[in-house]
């Protein structure tokens, strides 16, 4: 909304920004002061209370992300307290300093670095293959077949329940190297959802 990044670039150069910081800290006190937000949100560490509170009415705005893990529960709590509540997509605010995108991640990073002293490379790119084979991803991303997860309608894995689904889900990091393009359709996030319960709208904040 500021554009408070630090280092913009103006007239050609790179420079360490101050003014937007400041427009930004004036626009947060201006919200805590006069208790558009909630004062203790320094103490909801994870969130948790904000989303309560959205999900119980209290809040009419809250930074969710569908893509994110729990979202459809998070939305299903929601109908089921306010059976006529309706989700909406909000413009991205705009600022004085002009209206920006929401961060954007690149498809292809850095996931790991192998030291040029290594003793045995050779069994660090076993492991690299071991990692990124379809084997290795599917097991780290869904479990055991029969214990975690079973074939659901379309055919990809879908977990037994969610107290399976936690034995599993905390190693997602483990898969940065695995493609979920091996998984074909099943990769693809919209072959999770489940078509009867999901959002009539495609939303990211609300």
């Amino acid at each position: 909304m500021f554009q408070n990044s630090k280092w913009v670039v103006e007239d050609g150069k790179l420079i360490h920004d101050w003014e937007r910081a400041k427009a930004a800290t004036a626009f947060k006190k201006r919200l805590y002061d006069e208790g558009i937000v909630d004062k203790d949100y320094l103490t909801d560490k994870a969130g948790q209370k904000a989303q309560q509170d959205w999900v119980n009415g209290k809040l009419g705005m809250w930074g969710g992300q569908t893509g994110g893990p729990g979202w459809l529960q998070v939305y299903e709590s929601l109908k089921k307290n306010n059976p006529s509540a309706e989700v909406i997509v909000i413009p991205l605010p705009k600022g004085p300093y002009g209206q920006f995108s929401p961060v954007i991640n690149n498809p292809v990073q850095l996931t790991a670095m192998v030291n040029a002293q290594a003793k045995n490379p050779e069994a660090i790119m076993k492991y690299v293959d071991f990692i990124s084979s379809d084997q290795a991803g599917k097991t780290l991303g869904y479990g055991i077949e029969g214990t975690h997860y079973t074939a659901g309608k379309n055919g990809c894995p879908a977990f037994v329940d969610k107290d399976k689904a936690k034995e599993v889900t905390y190693a997602s990091d483990f898969r940065m190297l695995f493609s979920p393009v091996l998984e074909g359709k099943c990769g693809r996030y919209e072959e999770t959802l489940n078509l009867t319960t999901r959002p009539r709208r495609n939303t990211t904040t609300c």
